[in-house]
Protein backbone atom coordinates (compact mmCIF):
# COMPACT_ATOMS: atom_id res chain seq x y z
CA UNK A 1 0.00 0.00 0.00
CA UNK A 2 0.57 3.67 -0.38
CA UNK A 3 1.23 5.75 2.76
CA UNK A 4 -2.36 7.59 1.68
CA UNK A 5 -4.03 3.41 1.12
CA UNK A 6 -2.38 2.44 4.46
CA UNK A 7 -4.03 5.54 6.04
CA UNK A 8 -7.26 4.56 4.41
CA UNK A 9 -7.01 1.02 5.88
CA UNK A 10 -6.11 1.91 9.22
CA UNK A 11 -8.74 4.39 9.64
CA UNK A 12 -11.81 3.23 11.78
CA UNK A 13 -13.91 6.31 10.08
CA UNK A 14 -16.63 5.22 7.60
CA UNK A 15 -17.99 7.57 4.76
CA UNK A 16 -20.82 8.00 2.36
CA UNK A 17 -20.59 7.22 -0.88
CA UNK A 18 -20.37 10.75 -2.04
CA UNK A 19 -17.75 11.02 0.14
CA UNK A 20 -16.08 8.38 -1.54
CA UNK A 21 -16.76 9.79 -5.31
CA UNK A 22 -13.50 12.91 -4.88
CA UNK A 23 -11.38 10.21 -3.58
CA UNK A 24 -12.20 7.43 -6.82
CA UNK A 25 -11.65 10.92 -8.94
CA UNK A 26 -8.21 11.20 -6.95
CA UNK A 27 -7.25 7.44 -7.77
CA UNK A 28 -7.70 8.14 -11.53
CA UNK A 29 -11.59 6.82 -12.01
CA UNK A 30 -12.44 9.77 -14.05
CA UNK A 31 -15.66 8.20 -15.39
CA UNK A 32 -18.32 5.68 -14.43
CA UNK A 33 -19.07 2.49 -16.68
CA UNK A 34 -21.12 4.36 -18.92
CA UNK A 35 -18.48 6.65 -19.62
CA UNK A 36 -20.10 9.73 -18.25
CA UNK A 37 -18.21 11.77 -15.56
CA UNK A 38 -18.13 10.45 -12.40
CA UNK A 39 -20.75 11.25 -9.46
CA UNK A 40 -22.93 10.23 -6.89
CA UNK A 41 -25.38 8.56 -8.77
CA UNK A 42 -23.27 6.85 -11.20
CA UNK A 43 -20.71 5.20 -8.42
CA UNK A 44 -24.07 3.97 -6.82
CA UNK A 45 -24.91 2.28 -10.53
CA UNK A 46 -21.32 0.92 -10.40
CA UNK A 47 -21.09 -0.76 -6.90
CA UNK A 48 -24.72 -2.39 -7.63
CA UNK A 49 -23.78 -3.62 -11.15
CA UNK A 50 -20.13 -5.06 -9.68
CA UNK A 51 -22.47 -7.34 -6.93
CA UNK A 52 -21.18 -4.90 -3.96
CA UNK A 53 -24.85 -2.94 -3.34
CA UNK A 54 -28.28 -4.67 -3.67
CA UNK A 55 -31.06 -2.34 -5.65
CA UNK A 56 -33.17 -3.21 -2.90
CA UNK A 57 -34.03 -2.72 -0.04
CA UNK A 58 -32.20 0.74 -0.15
CA UNK A 59 -28.42 -0.04 -1.90
CA UNK A 60 -27.78 -2.29 1.15
CA UNK A 61 -24.63 -4.34 1.03
CA UNK A 62 -24.19 -7.85 -0.51
CA UNK A 63 -24.15 -10.40 1.74
CA UNK A 64 -20.05 -10.63 0.21
CA UNK A 65 -19.64 -7.17 0.84
CA UNK A 66 -20.73 -7.34 4.04
CA UNK A 67 -18.47 -10.06 5.00
CA UNK A 68 -15.37 -8.51 3.38
CA UNK A 69 -16.33 -5.76 6.02
CA UNK A 70 -16.09 -3.22 2.73
CA UNK A 71 -19.73 -1.53 3.80
CA UNK A 72 -21.10 -0.71 7.54
CA UNK A 73 -24.71 0.08 7.76
CA UNK A 74 -25.39 2.81 9.67
CA UNK A 75 -28.71 2.63 11.67
CA UNK A 76 -30.84 5.73 13.01
CA UNK A 77 -34.31 5.28 14.82
CA UNK A 78 -36.40 8.75 13.96
CA UNK A 79 -39.34 9.20 15.72
CA UNK A 80 -43.34 10.65 13.39
CA UNK A 81 -45.43 13.21 15.33
CA UNK A 82 -47.53 10.26 16.77
CA UNK A 83 -44.28 8.52 18.16
CA UNK A 84 -44.20 6.02 15.95
CA UNK A 85 -40.47 4.97 15.24
CA UNK A 86 -39.09 4.34 11.63
CA UNK A 87 -35.37 3.06 11.10
CA UNK A 88 -33.62 4.99 8.74
CA UNK A 89 -30.23 3.37 7.49
CA UNK A 90 -27.31 4.80 6.14
CA UNK A 91 -24.74 2.53 4.05
CA UNK A 92 -20.58 3.69 4.46
CA UNK A 93 -18.03 3.09 3.48
CA UNK A 94 -15.15 1.23 5.40
CA UNK A 95 -11.06 2.42 5.66
CA UNK A 96 -10.29 -1.15 4.43
CA UNK A 97 -13.78 -0.87 1.82
CA UNK A 98 -12.01 2.68 0.19
CA UNK A 99 -8.77 0.54 -0.52
CA UNK A 100 -10.77 -2.78 -1.08
CA UNK A 101 -12.64 -0.19 -3.68
CA UNK A 102 -10.37 1.90 -5.13
CA UNK A 103 -7.64 -1.24 -6.17
CA UNK A 104 -10.58 -2.74 -7.45
CA UNK A 105 -11.73 0.38 -9.68
CA UNK A 106 -8.40 0.66 -10.86
CA UNK A 107 -7.43 -2.90 -11.93
CA UNK A 108 -11.00 -2.42 -14.18
CA UNK A 109 -10.11 0.64 -15.91
CA UNK A 110 -6.61 -0.70 -16.27
CA UNK A 111 -4.52 1.82 -14.05
CA UNK A 112 -3.13 -1.38 -11.97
Amino acid sequence: YTATGKAITASHDCITIAEFVPILKEAGIENGHDGKRLWQNNLYAMLRADGFLLKRPNNMPSADARTEKIFFVEEKTNYDKYGNPHINTTTLITGKGQTELINYYKKKAGLL
